[in-house]
Order: C-alpha cells, then structure tokens, then sequence
C-alpha cells in the first residue's frame, strides 16, 4: 500500500492495525460515480465483501481522460482497520488503472474514512 500515498498521508495510516481489506474493480463513470465490478481481493476472507461494496459504491475519483468513450477502469481499497475505542474505523482509497502505461507511477486518492 505505501507506494500508492504520499510520504505525509502513508506517515498518518502506516502504524494503525488493520483487520482486513477488500480490493474491488471498478469503472469511472463521467460524473466520477463508480460501477463497481468483481472482488479481485479478500483479507483474510471474504466476510466483508458486502461490507466494501456499500462503502466501496460512495467513491468518487475524477477521471484521467483516456481519449476513448469507454468508462477508464479504476480500483477501489476498502480497508478495515482493528477495533478501537473509537469505534471500528474503515478506510476507502482508489486509483484509475493505466491499462496503457502499467509501469506509470500512480497515487491513490484517499476518498474517506468512515465508522462502520
């Protein structure tokens, strides 16, 4: 995950125990509303699937123009992180995919963080 932050934003989130996290693929619709797609990933099981596709259907990213009319293709992080005495906190994080160039550097944009 570090390499999606920024070193200022990777600093606030590095230390905090989490308790898994689901990896969905999505499509950016033009207004920045996801279509979420599959799980691709479940730690460490898929119990908080349904969980990271409610919270994971409230991302909004601004999309990076592909010079196409086809919805460029994104990835959505759902992280959840341990209980606390705060409550139980989840993050939810998402990148547009670069089909054209892999290698590209990409960050993610940290969308919220939500009591769950």
């Amino acid at each position: 995950m570090e390499k999606l932050f920024t070193a200022a934003k990777w600093l606030k989130i590095r230390d905090m125990e989490y308790a898994g996290y689901v990896i969905l693929e999505a499509q950016i619709r033009s207004d920045g509303s996801v279509v979420l797609g599959r799980e691709t990933e479940s730690y460490p099981d898929a119990s908080r699937n349904l969980l990271a596709r409610a919270l994971g259907q409230q991302a909004r990213l601004k999309p990076n123009s592909t010079g196409t009319h086809l919805e460029p293709k994104a990835e959505i992080f759902v992280v959840f992180f341990s209980p606390s005495v705060d409550g139980r906190l989840a993050l939810v994080f998402g990148r547009q995919s670069d089909d054209l160039n892999p290698g590209a550097s990409q960050r993610a944009t940290c969308l919220f963080t939500t009591f769950y």
